[in-house]
């Protein structure tokens, strides 16, 4: 199977890190199937290889952008994926093959951060929605959705209408 990884939060701290693991694990206990790493030019140059199996593709695209939802969709659909692991809610709208997601929590939607925000209120509400309808195709759409704790998956199913067997409790670390 040859299975894509959307790192490209990889250099980042909380998600970075799981990403990090992730294909540090995947590289050692993973012997049949072959991987593709999807990174920003950033961390491009800088990535290491588990093994033979892998291999990397640039993907300069900024995450939570228009530029993400045009543009990722054909980068991933150019490598003939049978699976995208997208360690993060935001897979994009227009890409519809096979996808496993990770949810690390839902605080967005419990609280309203717009007091963090440097962008007029209104404009934040907006990029919330924008937010919401991520999430929501995440979690609609994939074969499996992956929470880190018992705690996000009960919250997932108290938020959204999906079958128990869909989303499988994973322990970060």
């Amino acid at each position: 199977m040859k299975i894509g990884i959307d790192a490209r939060f990889i250099n980042e701290t909380g998600v970075g890190r799981y990403i990090r693991n992730l294909i540090k694990e995947l590289g050692q206990v993973d012997t049949k199937n072959s991987y593709v790493v999807f990174l920003r030019k950033n961390a491009f140059d800088s990535f290491t290889l588990p093994n033979a199996r892998w291999e990397t593709r640039l993907a300069d695209v900024p995450w939570h952008s228009v530029a993400e939802q045009l543009f990722m969709p054909a980068i991933f659909n150019r490598e003939h994926l049978d699976l995208l692991h997208v360690p993060y809610f935001n897979v994009p709208l227009l890409y519809f093959g096979k996808f496993v997601v990770t949810i690390h929590d839902l605080t967005i939607l419990h609280f309203d951060t717009g007091k963090a925000t440097t962008l007029p209120y209104v404009f934040y509400q907006f990029r919330r929605l924008g937010y919401y309808v991520s999430l929501l195709k995440a979690i609609c759409w994939s074969e499996k959705i992956i929470a880190v704790s018992e705690t996000t998956k009960k919250e997932v199913l108290d938020h959204f209408d999906i079958p128990v067997d869909q989303i499988e409790v994973i322990y970060e670390g």
